[in-house]
C-alpha cells in the first residue's frame, strides 16, 4: 500500500508540474499576442493621421497632397506598445515600422536571437496596408 501511495505522490506531482509550464508558456503566447495588436492599432492610428496630413492644404498645416513633410508625433515615437519610425517617404506613399516590446518569432534566425514583434504599415492617400516582419 505506501508503494501504491507514493507511486500516486510522484504522479500528481508530475501532472502538477506540466500543467503549470503549459499555463506560464499559454500566458507568454498571449503578451506576445496583446503587444501585436496593441502595435497595429497604434500603427493605424499613425496610418491615419498621415492620411490625414496628406489630405489637409498647407495652411492647415498639412502636406497638400505629399507625406514629404509628414512627421510621427513624438508622445507617439515610443509608447508603452512599442517604438515607431518613418523607413521612406514619398510624396505618395509613406512607410512606417512598429517594433513592439515583447519578443517575436523569426523562422529564419537559427542563431538565437531574440527578435522583437515588428509591423509595418505601408500608407497612401487612400489605402493601408498592414505587414506582418517578425
Amino acid at each position: 500500500m505506501g508503494t501504491q501511495q507514493l507511486l500516486f505522490i510522484v504522479l500528481g506531482a508530475i501532472v502538477i508540474t506540466l500543467s503549470v509550464v503549459i499555463g506560464m508558456n499559454y500566458f507568454a503566447e498571449n503578451a506576445k499576442g496583446a503587444n501585436r495588436d496593441a502595435v497595429i492599432l497604434d500603427l493605424n492610428r499613425l496610418a491615419t493621421t498621415a492620411q490625414a496630413y496628406y489630405k489637409k492644404g498647407k495652411e492647415a498645416a498639412g502636406g497638400e497632397k505629399s507625406f514629404r513633410g509628414f512627421q510621427i508625433p513624438e508622445k507617439l515615437k515610443k509608447t508603452q506598445n512599442g517604438s515607431y519610425r518613418i523607413l521612406y517617404k514619398r510624396p505618395n506613399r509613406i512607410l512606417i515600422q512598429g517594433v513592439g516590446v515583447e519578443d517575436g518569432q523569426s523562422w529564419f534566425n537559427c542563431s538565437g536571437i531574440k527578435v522583437k514583434i515588428t509591423e509595418q504599415v505601408l500608407v497612401r492617400p487612400d489605402d493601408i496596408t498592414l505587414r506582418k516582419i517578425f
